[in-house]
């Protein structure tokens, strides 16, 4: 275990200069974890005690050997987005999907106002009052209100750019609802105004009304297979259920959890 030890607190210090989490999942019993990874390597990432495996097996790839160790990246969404040990080309395209919308420094006094708004997440509101303060005679002012002003614009285009991949990617089912909060953050600015066309665009295509009806029928099998635990005559029933939800939607998001949640029970 001492030369992997070495490698993952290598791991760790790349990830952590750029800003990313490692978690160490271990079939090793928890005194072996403890002596030799907090121990004797003094290890500053997490570790997980796995040692029946039901965590682990739950990242098996569906056509992929499990190999261990198996080294897997797992974006913001816990959604695994490659796996192996070349993983960088992969992070600096994660890297892309961050923005820190912390402003990390102080600005004008007569934009506290605009800041609060700012701060609470009501960027159309800090956005609107920073625009007054733009072409104030007081130069230091002024160009606090373009800063506040240019990050909240910086923002709502990221948060939009990410939006539209989602699109792209088909996930419907919660992409409507961050429409609808996007809307509301970003009142008055253009980002606001992209999410309203979209989810008016959304609602009248017939290929995300299936999706929707597909998504709203695997949550209540999703919801009868929580209740059904240890009761294998309506485990059979949940699962007859998923088998009909894969078969009527298929390539549908719905669809292929269905046919992932098959596998895994």
């Amino acid at each position: 275990m001492t030369e992997e030890a070495v490698r993952l607190n290598r791991l760790y210090d790349a990830y952590a200069e750029k800003g990313f989490k490692l978690l160490v999942i271990s079939p090793h019993k928890v005194s072996e974890l403890r002596e030799e990874l907090v121990e004797k390597h003094k290890a500053k990432y997490w570790i997980g005690c796995d040692s029946n495996l039901r965590t682990t097996v739950g990242y098996v790839i569906p056509n992929v050997p499990a190999e261990f160790p198996m080294t897997y990246l797992v974006d913001s969404r816990g959604k695994i987005v490659d796996h192996g040990d070349k993983l960088e080309t992969k992070i600096e395209s994660l890297l892309e999907e961050v923005f820190d919308p912390e402003l990390k420094r102080a600005v004008h006094p007569a934009l506290k106002s605009a800041r609060r708004y700012y701060d609470k997440g009501d960027f159309g509101a800090a956005w609107k009052l920073a625009g007054k303060k733009t072409t104030d005679e007081d130069e230091a002012l002024a160009a606090d209100a373009k800063f506040l002003r240019g990050r909240c614009e910086a923002y709502g285009a990221w948060k939009q750019r990410m939006l539209q991949r989602e699109i792209d990617a088909g996930a419907y089912p919660t992409v409507i609802g961050k429409l609808k909060l996007l809307e509301k953050s970003f009142r008055g600015m253009p980002t606001a105004a992209w999410a309203k066309k979209t989810r008016t665009a959304l609602g009248k295509d017939p290929k995300v009304k299936v999706e929707l009806e597909a998504w709203a029928r695997l949550q209540k099998a999703l919801a009868k297979a929580e209740k059904a635990r240890g009761d294998r005559k309506k485990m059979r029933s949940v699962l007859k259920e998923l088998k009909a939800i894969a078969d009527k939607y298929p390539g549908t998001l719905a669809g292929k959890e269905a046919e992932r949640q098959l596998l895994l029970r």
